[in-house]
């Protein structure tokens, strides 16, 4: 995905968007009043360039359009952690799956609808490790659905269960961009062993509240390194309707074998039973959240 690539772009860049289920048409800055206001909300700092609120699928191409940015400014007035967007590196363990839609967790936000084929809906679960060198280090494990949206024709996901190790990585997805984090305990693993090093092992666990919830064992494969460049929003259920946020991932991607344990009246238990269709390590991960 390029610059301009959804209906929620706004003068000087890009966060959660909000649409009012009304088409915006482009227009050059300065000649309408849509852009004067967006040129305005920009050149004050606001916040509203962060995050925000749609309350009907988008209709606009996606590219060119803009919205109010005054309306974006509440989901962010509690939140006094990063601004967005987020840039964070790392590296990270990912398992695509297939999934029955009556098993899944989650409802489809309004507006989107699971991408699914013969009932079977695309997940992914991804355990990531962020380091220092980013807006905030941390680790992470979630759950996500793949969504067709109208408007969109880039890749796009609804998170479902998250959990992160850090009080303003929580707060932060909640507030932002409406992805519902909570705090939860990882198991330290091996991780710097493992980057740079084919066949070697990474494992870690994660509890919350002293309850065990998922683990992963991961093994590489022998094999190519590809590098990767992949555009992608998120499409999270809002107080006012979805919230669309704009990510690109980059790294250099290498196959390898998973081995997921979940708890099985937990809340990832829908998983236990089933096996990953394919699963990579991505080294040299930039993830860019909000941009």
């Amino acid at each position: 995905m390029g610059a301009g690539a959804f209906p929620g772009r706004r003068l000087g860049g890009y966060g959660a968007a909000v649409l009012h289920g009304k088409r915006h048409s482009r227009r050059r800055p300065g000649c309408g009043s849509g852009a004067c206001r967006a040129r305005t909300a920009t050149d004050a700092g606001a916040a509203a360039a962060r995050a925000g609120r749609l309350d009907a699928p988008a209709q606009a191409q996606e590219r060119g359009s803009m919205t109010d940015d005054r309306d974006t400014a509440a989901a962010t007035h509690s939140y006094a952690g990063p601004p967005a967007p987020w840039r964070l590196h790392g590296a990270a363990y990912v398992s695509l799956w297939r999934v029955p839609v009556r098993a899944l967790p989650l409802p489809a936000v309004p507006g989107a609808r699971f991408l699914s084929f013969a009932g079977r809906a695309l997940c992914v679960t991804a355990w990531a490790e962020y380091d220092p060198s980013g807006t905030l280090a941390y680790r992470e494990m979630l759950f996500a659905v793949a969504v067709r949206t109208a408007g969109l024709i880039a890749p796009a996901c609804t998170v479902g269960p998250i959990w992160v190790d850090d009080e303003t990585a929580a707060a932060g997805g909640r507030e932002l961009w409406r992805i519902p984090k909570r705090v939860a305990a990882f198991g330290k693993g091996p991780a710097q062993a493992v980057h740079g090093d084919p066949g070697a092992l990474f494992q870690a666990s994660l509890n919350e509240q002293g309850r065990f919830v998922a683990s992963l064992r991961f093994q590489d494969r022998q094999g190519l390194v590809m590098p990767i460049r992949v555009p992608l929003w998120t499409i999270q259920r809002g107080p006012e309707g979805p919230v669309r946020t704009r990510c690109l991932l980059q790294g250099r991607v290498r196959l390898g074998y998973a081995r997921w344990r979940f708890e099985p009246e937990g809340p990832l238990a829908f998983l236990r039973e089933r096996t990953p269709l394919l699963s990579v390590r991505v080294d040299s991960l930039s993830a860019q959240f909000g941009v």
